[in-house]
C-alpha cells in the first residue's frame, strides 16, 4: 500500500503547482457560468481507453458552451480524484475510487472531500476471463496461477485485491501481473497468463479480440462477495454481464460494475456545473452513436448515485428532469 501512498502524494504535489480554471472579471467563485472561460478536464493517459471519450465530451462541451476552452489533461483514475479535490477542474474517475477518496480510505491519506459527482458516463463492469482448458471454473481457483490485476496503482488493481480477498486470496497465493490492456490481451491469447481481471466498458473490444482466436470462459462473482464488495464501497454495484453480450456467453455473468463518473470541485460554480450537465445530457445520443457499449445504456441512469454527494448544479439539473427527488 505504500506504493499508493507515494505516488499519489507526487501527484498531489505537482497538480497544486497547476491552476485548474481562468476566469473573467469576478474571479472564482462567481455563480455565473459565462465567467468561466477555460477549465482543465483530467482524463486517462494519451493511449489509454477513457481518451477517446474524454476528446468527445471535449467536444460537446465546447460546442454547447460558447467561448469555453476545455483542455484535456492527462491523468487516471487514484489521481483525478486528487486533481479534483485541490482544484477547480473536472474529471473522469471510477466511482469507487471516488468513494475511497472522498472517504479517505486507502490509498489516499486523507479525506477527497471537496470532491462532487457531476454524472455518470458510462458502467464499468469487471470481466474476469480464462481460457478453456485452464483448470479454472472459479475466482477460487487462481491459487498458484499467474493471474493479470492491472497495473500497479490503477483503481482496478485495488478492486481486484477486494476480490481476491472475498476468496481468501492474497497477492502470494497467486502469481500476480501487472499488465496493460493490450500486453493483458496478447498474453492471455498466448497462453503467458492464465486469467485476466479487468474492469472496462461492456462489450470490451479486447475481450472480443480474445474471443475471435480462442475459446474463452467468464467468471463470476459469488453473491456473497458481491454483498460485500457493495458494502465495503458504494462505488462496487452489484451487476451482471447479460447473456448475449458475447457470442459465446449464454447466460448472465454475475459482476461488478465500477461506472465512470465525471467529477467537479465543488466550488465549480453551479451555474456553470449545470450548464455542462445539461450539455452532456443533451449530447447522450451523439456518444451513443460513437461508442458501442453506450447503446443499451439509459438516459436517466447518467443521475446514478454512487456514494458520494452530487455538485449543486448537477443536482438541480436532475431534478428538473425528474431523475431525482
Amino acid at each position: 500500500m505504500k506504493r499508493y501512498c507515494v505516488v499519489i502524494s507526487l501527484i498531489v504535489s505537482i497538480g497544486l503547482m497547476m491552476d485548474g480554471v481562468q476566469m473573467g472579471v469576478g474571479g472564482f467563485g462567481s455563480a455565473e457560468a459565462a465567467e468561466i472561460k477555460e477549465i482543465k478536464f483530467f482524463n486517462g493517459p494519451p493511449q489509454g481507453g477513457w481518451r477517446p471519450m474524454a476528446v468527445i465530451i471535449q467536444q460537446n462541451m465546447q460546442n454547447g458552451i460558447p467561448g469555453l476552452r476545455v483542455n484535456i489533461e492527462p491523468g487516471g483514475g487514484a489521481s483525478n480524484v486528487i486533481a479534483a479535490n485541490e482544484q477547480p477542474v473536472l474529471a473522469m474517475a471510477m466511482a469507487s475510487s471516488t468513494y475511497d477518496g472522498f472517504l479517505g480510505n486507502p490509498p489516499y491519506k486523507k479525506k477527497m472531500d471537496d470532491v462532487r459527482q457531476v454524472l455518470v458516463l458510462y458502467p464499468q463492469y469487471h470481466a474476469i476471463m480464462t481460457l478453456a482448458g485452464k483448470g479454472i471454473n472459479s475466482i477460487a481457483d487462481f491459487k498458484g496461477k499467474r493471474i493479470n490485476v492491472q497495473q500497479r496503482g490503477y483503481a482496478a488493481e485495488l478492486i481486484n485485491q477486494m476480490i481476491l480477498k472475498e476468496y481468501n486470496l492474497t497477492y502470494k497465493d497467486i502469481v500476480p501481473q501487472f499488465l496493460g490492456e493490450n500486453d493483458a490481451v496478447d498474453s492471455l491469447k498466448d497462453g503467458h497468463i492464465d486469467a485476466n481481471m479487468a474492469s472496462a466498458m461492456s462489450p470490451y473490444p479486447q475481450l472480443l479480440d480474445v474471443m475471435s482466436m480462442r475459446e474463452v470462459k467468464l467468471l463470476g462473482i459469488s453473491r456473497e462477495a458481491l454483498q460485500n464488495l457493495a458494502k465495503a464501497n458504494k462505488g462496487l454495484l452489484p451487476s451482471r454481464i447479460v447473456a448475449g453480450t458475447y457470442v459465446s456467453i449464454k447466460e448472465d455473468i454475475p459482476t461488478i460494475n465500477t461506472p465512470t463518473t465525471l467529477v467537479a470541485n465543488k466550488n465549480v460554480p453551479e451555474d456553470f456545473v449545470y450548464q455542462v450537465t445539461k450539455v452532456l445530457v443533451n449530447t447522450f445520443g451523439e456518444r451513443q452513436n460513437n461508442f458501442d457499449f453506450l447503446k443499451k445504456m439509459k438516459p436517466e441512469e447518467i443521475a446514478s448515485e454512487v456514494g458520494i454527494p452530487f455538485h449543486p448544479g448537477a443536482l438541480r439539473y436532475f431534478k428538473e428532469r425528474n431523475w431525482i427527488r
